[in-house]
């Protein structure tokens, strides 16, 4: 629920604290990667199984976004191997 002050909800509020107390950029950045992919897996579940969908359908499709996202990351690598 977003904070009637701020219109934060619990983790932008987190991650502002994290900020504000000098947590390193890359740490941040790390959580608000994770957290949207997450949050993207739990859409993409919702939207295949509607009000069926479970947390661990969202932890599945999460886990297989990774596995594609490593898998084009290496072919993007692999394909600029060739170009020197």
């Amino acid at each position: 629920m977003n904070d009637p002050m701020t219109g934060l909800n619990e983790f932008e509020r987190w991650i502002k604290l994290a900020q504000d107390t000098g947590a390193p950029g890359d740490f941040r950045q790390a959580l608000v990667n994770v957290h949207d992919t997450l949050y993207a897996a739990w859409k993409s579940a919702r939207a295949c199984f509607g009000d069926k969908a479970k947390p661990e359908h969202a932890l599945e499709i999460c886990r297989q976004m990774m596995t594609e996202m490593a898998r084009l990351k290496t072919r993007e690598s692999e394909s600029f191997e060739g170009v020197q």
